[in-house]
């Protein structure tokens, strides 16, 4: 799977998502141009899972707790917020 097949697939899943359970505001994607980077990060205390594409952070949900496997995991003593993070660097160029 190609980088930006790979995108593209996550970006329709998480749009799925947002037809389910995303707060009305954060339903459009900025239009990829050149090189973009996004995080997908869950923040296990206030139970929000977030979108950062570009320089916009989007919430996709603030019911993620519930569909995400973590509610047993030990307390983490790292400082900061406790995260679960997948991110991604590529560069797409539009036809």
């Amino acid at each position: 799977m190609t980088p930006q097949s790979l995108l593209q697939t996550t970006l329709f899943l998480l749009s799925l998502l947002f037809l389910v359970q995303a707060h009305p505001a954060s339903r459009s994607f900025p239009d990829p141009r050149g090189l973009y980077h996004f995080c997908l990060y869950w923040n296990r205390h206030a139970g929000r899972l977030h979108l950062l594409y570009g320089k916009r952070d989007f919430l996709l949900s603030d019911k993620a707790s519930s569909l995400l496997c973590f509610q047993h995991q030990e307390e983490s003593l790292a400082q900061g917020p406790p995260l679960l993070a997948t991110s991604v660097t590529s560069w797409w160029s539009p036809q």
